[in-house]
């Protein structure tokens, strides 16, 4: 949009918890959402309890089968996601040369355990160690940390970064036949934590708005109030008669308007206003 110099896409969530795949941040299902970014990004989200996996960037047209993998693992739900995997070139998988590798998340309120199964079928089609690494997003940082490999207490780096609310496990070197387990507590209600990035997304979209620097410092300093009564915004930026700024010059654009609304209430336009 030339006015918010930003792309605008509406996404339709069921009901649920659902987070989105690149920042984790949360979402409550059962609406409509406006997603602001560059033009190159797609939005993309992962239900309660998603385990997905993520290959390193490979050459065109490479189909080995990836000697490293990050296991994206999002919490609210227990699942169990089966990675398939056969050469890749030939039809053998018909006579049984592939195999298969579970992960099971199994999910309670303050504690959650995560698996890797030991390979199941024709064990030759994958690497002969496998190099992991387990993100575990919009989780508290746990209190007590258990990893096990084929039953046997073992030290595993580990980190948690407090703005992205991810818990990071690196360098796991598992062997098609390993168990790995790995087992998260924490002393609150829930291990789960809902990551808000209002106030980010509102700040980097008024940075992009083609809008008077002033009326943007303006606004940015009244966020906090702006977040608890939206009409705020209406009223004090739309006309600018609060700064006495001339309206043809400097006032927000209805696109602009629209953005910082929907960015605040997390819903699309027409939801707000069927709300209502």
């Amino acid at each position: 949009d030339e006015d918010t110099g930003l792309a605008r896409q509406i996404v339709w969530l069921p009901e649920g918890d659902w987070f989105d795949f690149r920042t984790g941040e949360h979402y409550e299902g059962g609406g409509k959402y406006a997603v602001y970014g560059n033009l190159k990004d797609i939005p993309v989200f992962a239900k309660a309890g998603a385990i997905i996996p993520l290959g390193p960037k490979t050459e065109w047209g490479g189909v080995e089968n990836p000697e490293k993998l990050q296991i994206n693992i999002f919490p609210g739900q227990t699942n169990i996601f089966s990675l398939y995997e056969d050469d890749g070139e030939t039809q053998l998988y018909k006579k049984g040369k592939y195999c298969s590798t579970e992960f099971i998340l199994n999910w309670h309120d303050n504690y959650a355990d995560f698996s890797i199964k030991p390979a199941a079928g024709d064990s030759s089609v994958i690497p002969g160690q496998r190099e992991y690494e387990l993100v575990f997003k919009s989780v508290k940082n746990p209190c007590s940390v258990t990893v096990k490999i084929n039953g046997e207490n073992v030290h595993v780096n580990h980190r948690y970064d407090e703005k992205t609310l991810q818990l990071t496990f690196e360098q796991i070197v598992l062997k098609p036949a390993d168990h790995l387990y790995i087992s998260l507590k924490t002393m609150s209600d829930t291990l789960m934590e809902k990551l808000d990035l209002t106030e980010e997304k509102f700040i980097n979209a008024l940075m992009s708005f083609k809008l008077n620097t002033y009326v943007k410092r303006k606004i940015f300093r009244d966020y906090p109030e702006i977040r608890q009564n939206i009409g705020l915004l209406g009223r004090s930026f739309i006309n600018n008669k609060r700064y006495r700024i001339p309206v043809i010059d400097h006032e927000l654009k209805p696109a602009q308007a629209v953005a910082l609304c929907e960015i605040l209430k997390k819903r699309d336009i027409i939801s707000l206003i069927e709300q209502k």
